[in-house]
């Protein structure tokens, strides 16, 4: 079944989908959990049982325990072709490809195989959620390039955590609104844009998601990850589609 997607062009500017099956959705955060233990491994190997006892939703009663701060650099949560593989076989996957046609993931960073990216959101950690933003703000201070005839929607899917607790929180029709003030930072290798939300009076809003659900939304849609509540991490995927210009 092909989604609809007015409202993520001139409506809310984003569209919740139930996403994955349950089935799919453990075969991804097994993948997930395996590049997680074999990165703790590089980092600690004394350690290792530790984090193995707790599984990665419970990193955080151990990531004291490693450099938190340096050991998760982008690079380290990119999928490689084995989890590629595993997110393409996905009935997900197949919808968002009869929808769209002609798409592609993008890789705009690294250059390589097809960008996506998990994330680890701990409990009560509010330096593991940055600011609200556009992700067009990225692809325009990097001058990163959009082919001819297309233009970037952005899918993220919750893979572990607790509805109403953490997740992607969005602020209805922002994509509509160009006229949003940013700064400019540079930090983890790349150029940042930093967006003082308290300047503006934003209804901002926490999708309600659980393990599977998936959100597709515009490149121009405020949105940022919120501080995780209660005992789990949040754990997630997401990545760049490059979609037909003209989708109505």
């Amino acid at each position: 079944m092909v989604l609809n997607v007015d409202e993520i062009i001139s409506g809310k500017g984003y569209k919740l989908h139930s996403g994955l099956n349950e089935d799919e959705t453990q075969k991804l955060k097994k993948y997930v959990e395996k590049k997680y233990f074999k990165r703790i491994e590089s980092l600690s190997k004394n350690h290792l049982k530790k984090f193995l006892k707790f599984g990665i939703s419970k990193y955080h009663l151990n990531s004291n325990l490693i450099d938190h701060n340096n050991a998760w650099p982008r690079k380290t949560r990119l999928f490689d072709e084995e989890g590629i593989d595993i997110l393409k076989k996905t009935h997900f996957f197949n919808t968002l490809k009869q929808t769209f046609k002609e798409m592609k993931i993008t890789n705009e960073i690294h250059n390589t195989i097809p960008e996506i990216v998990w994330r680890l959101v701990r409990p009560d950690c509010e330096s593991d959620v940055g600011p609200l933003h556009t992700d067009r703000w990225f692809w325009k201070i990097n001058k990163w390039a959009v082919p001819k005839n297309m233009t970037c929607l952005k899918v993220w899917i919750m893979l572990g955590g607790e509805s109403k607790k953490c997740g992607l929180r969005v602020v209805p029709k922002s994509q509509k609104n160009e006229k949003w003030e940013y700064d400019i930072v540079k930090r983890d290798g790349i150029i940042k844009p930093l967006f003082n939300e308290q300047k503006y009076n934003l209804d901002i809003n926490l999708l309600e998601t659980k393990p599977g659900n998936a959100v597709i939304f515009s490149y121009d849609l405020l949105h940022g990850g919120i501080v995780t509540r209660g005992d789990e991490c949040r754990l997630s995927l997401e990545f760049t589609l490059f979609v037909p210009k003209n989708l109505s």
